[in-house]
């Protein structure tokens, strides 16, 4: 599957970051069925020991979860409510649709080999997710702790998925809106050796 495949999505050619799979409708029949097809292949990694099933309840204007990486990717359904993909100033991201990158009621998001995100929720989400791989964040429960400033967080963040050998292609897109523009997100790039075009 393609970037091109997939609404809501976010990323580009060269690295896949998330996106909402088409739902298929079987015919009209007794039973009801509402079925999402997708290339496991395409979004996850390698075999892993480490993975969960996990089911999250968002309560409304949740806003402290810390950005995170997801080595082996990421499949949920959303079962109630909405949660988005914040960027740095706590805004729904923008897709590759020109939208805001808002996950509702029945939609499966898939994000890829490392992709990472920061979920956040206004009105609340029930969600269900499947994670092969587990995260990477710079703490232990994922959180932003109290009194750091999200920047430090995502620096942080950074830090540790680079320990833990994330392509150069996934913390650049990291870095990109996780890291302030200029010489801040420069800096970055150059500790990882990477360029911001390559």
């Amino acid at each position: 599957m393609s970037i091109e495949q997939l609404t809501y999505s976010t990323g580009n050619s060269d690295f896949i970051n998330s996106g909402v799979v088409p739902r298929m409708q079987p015919p009209a029949g007794r039973l009801k069925l509402d079925v999402t097809y997708f290339d496991l292949s395409t979004f996850l990694g390698a075999p892993t020991k480490r993975g969960y099933m996990a089911s999250l309840t968002m309560p409304p204007d949740t806003r402290d979860v810390a950005p995170h990486f997801h080595p082996g990717g990421e499949i949920a359904r959303v079962l109630e409510g909405s949660y988005f993909d914040a960027d740095m100033g706590g805004v729904p991201i923008i897709g590759n649709n020109g939208l805001p990158l808002v996950y509702t009621k029945g939609m499966v998001v898939v994000s890829t080999q490392w992709s990472n995100h920061m979920p956040w929720s206004n009105e609340g989400a029930v969600l269900e997710y499947f994670t092969p791989g587990g995260l990477v964040s710079m703490n232990r429960d994922g959180m932003i702790p109290e009194g750091m400033s999200l920047q430090t967080v995502a620096e942080k963040t950074i830090e540790a998925a680079a320990k833990a050998q994330a392509p150069p292609d996934a913390l650049r897109y990291a870095i990109g809106w996780m890291i302030n523009p200029g010489q801040p997100r420069e800096d970055m790039l150059r500790k990882y050796h990477l360029s911001s075009g390559d």
